[in-house]
């Protein structure tokens, strides 16, 4: 079975040693199983089917923007956009100690980790990695003007391919903070409320787009820019 290759839920293939089964796959013994059809894709030494998805599954150690629901006595309820709240405790954040932790608010936006995606138990996060550093993650919080988009799951796996186009074109025409989490959210950043707008406005566009014609549209938006400039 070839990468970036169409695939068809109930198709099988070997895999060599360290591969891991993302979503749309099961690991069955020494075999992957497909589960939904779509576009098979790699990031690294894991697999995964490219399909459309708008409700968010939970996968264990997946990056997602979340928002913070509420506040409990150790913890913070987290919209993970898959239906059930996580739990995220106070002190999973860097430096973190029972007295000293994010004041985070309703609404508050954050980069987490997700841990624990056992149907049989709470959903939970985490702003940190297994050394207890953020490394990219925790509150997100700007003083430039921000906006969360909402985008098809497949999609932001797209983007965190390290051949897709979008991401590298736009970084090279603005500046800007982006940060993509696998549950469809994407958090932006821009000095201004126009570059904002159009940063975001040519990411929702991009979705029903495939790399050529984002290609295309890059091209266009530099030659404006330029023009602009």
């Amino acid at each position: 079975m070839a990468v970036n290759e169409p695939i068809l839920a109930g198709d099988i293939f070997g895999i060599c040693d360290g591969d891991v089964a993302g979503p749309g796959l099961v690991a069955k013994e020494n075999i992957f199983s497909c589960r939904k059809s779509g576009i098979l894709r790699k990031k690294k030494n894991v697999f995964f089917v490219e399909f459309l998805q708008k409700k968010y599954s939970p996968v264990k150690g997946d990056e997602l923007v979340g928002i913070v629901l509420g506040k409990m006595v150790d913890a913070f309820k987290i919209d993970i956009g898959c239906g059930e709240p996580a739990i995220l405790n106070v002190l999973s954040f860097e430096g973190a100690t029972k007295r000293s932790y994010p004041d985070l608010k309703i609404g508050d936006t954050v980069f987490c980790r997700l841990i624990s995606s056992d149907p049989s138990y709470e959903l939970e996060v985490v702003c940190i990695d297994g050394k207890g550093k953020a490394d990219g993650l925790g509150p997100l919080a700007s003083s430039q003007p921000s906006i969360t988009v909402n985008v098809s799951c497949n999609f932001c796996r797209r983007m965190l391919l390290d051949l897709c186009p979008l991401m590298s074109g736009l970084s090279e025409l603005y500046k800007f903070e982006v940060c993509v989490g696998h549950n469809g959210r994407i958090y932006l950043a821009a000095s201004s409320h126009g570059t904002l707008m159009l940063v975001a406005n040519t990411i929702l566009t991009s979705e029903s787009m495939d790399d050529g014609q984002i290609q295309k549209m890059l091209r266009k938006l530099g030659t404006k820019h330029f023009v602009d400039i």
